[in-house]
């Protein structure tokens, strides 16, 4: 059961420093008594004093990237192809930005953005990441997009993400993207 001088104390305005008091035990000037005895603990215990001095795991969930090409591969004009990336961590992606990009072909330059790619299927290991079959428009990858944060399944790690996509430009095109997302970092066994 809570003591009188264990609540309410700053509430009701008395002095918090405690330089009131009249002697070890005495009471306070005003009349009441202390707020606490000396050595009596008025508060829970700290979370670290429950935890003990156990070390966080360094970069535990924080955020890294995943990159995701063809290998410089360049994908023909309307046609498909996969750009893969392989985690070696255990990696949560929450979002993929697609790069920007200037090819020239003799004369003729195609800057190719977003846009100009349709994603046709994302998988991570083989699970596809679609609840339907059917192309998703660059644009929604722009780096520049908002509120594009996905949830996505979790890569272990030697699982494979592919993200499959066809090139809706002119003109032969290297893929290039980026997934942003959490990884793990697995404690280290000595």
């Amino acid at each position: 059961m809570a003591e009188y001088y264990d609540v309410g104390y700053d509430e009701l305005g008395y002095d918090e420093i405690g330089d009131d008091y009249e002697g070890e035990y005495g009471a306070l000037e005003s009349g009441a008594l202390p707020r606490r005895l000396p050595g009596r603990r008025t508060s829970a215990p700290s979370r670290r004093s429950i935890r003990g001095s156990m070390p966080r795991p360094r970069h535990a969930n924080r955020l890294m990237l995943l990159p995701i090409n063809t290998q410089g591969v360049a994908i023909a004009a309307g046609a498909a192809g996969n750009a893969t990336g392989f985690p070696q961590k255990i990696f949560k992606p929450l979002r993929l930005v697609i790069g920007a990009r200037t090819d020239t072909v003799g004369t003729f330059v195609e800057a190719i953005t977003a846009a100009g790619w349709l994603v046709n299927q994302i998988m991570i290991g083989a699970t596809p990441q679609a609840v339907a079959l059917g192309g998703i428009v660059g644009d929604l990858f722009l780096a520049t997009a908002v509120e594009t944060n996905f949830e996505f399944d979790t890569a272990q790690i030697g699982h494979q993400v592919v993200v499959n996509v066809t090139n809706n430009g002119a003109l032969a095109h290297p893929f290039f993207g980026t997934f942003i997302g959490k990884a793990i970092n697995l404690p280290q066994v000595l």
